[in-house]
């Protein structure tokens, strides 16, 4: 009996290495997605820059930090900061289909966290998600 669960346990095990492997190659190099240069008039348009938004908020910049954006917004009730990041990073409070967007400061209002999604959801087709290069591949020719 000790050596048919002793089987069944390294059956486990090899199974679940071989679904990591799987998973691990299916054509993408595995790297993390980040945010390539010269996107930022995208992102300025997805957040609103020149944009009226609700709550009497104004867009206060934006910093593309490799793999999220941290938007910041000057509000009536105080400043409000939420960021942009790949969907692979988790959930937030909303979700389009580049992005998940995660209040990070502030009171962000409902009527701000909907102007906001709707304005990324209207523009993210112009965005361009990219994979970080690995040291290891960097160097190669």
């Amino acid at each position: 009996m000790n050596e048919e669960i002793g089987s069944l346990t390294r059956s486990g095990i090899t199974l679940l290495l071989l679904a990591l492997a799987s998973a691990c190659s299916d054509g993408s190099s595995g790297a993390p997605h980040v945010i390539a240069p010269g996107q930022e008039t995208t992102v300025a348009a997805m957040l609103g820059e020149g944009a009226p938004l609700p709550d009497g908020c104004t867009w206060d910049g934006a910093a593309i930090d490799h793999d999220r954006v941290v938007a910041r917004f000057a509000c009536a009730t105080g400043g409000v900061a939420i960021e942009l990041r790949h969907p692979e990073l988790g959930s937030g409070a909303a979700r389009t289909e580049q992005f998940v967007l995660v209040p990070t400061s502030g009171e962000t209002s409902p009527a701000l966290l909907r102007a906001i999604t709707a304005r990324v959801r209207a523009r993210e087709a112009r965005f361009r998600w990219s994979r970080a290069q690995s040291a290891e591949g960097a160097a190669r020719p």
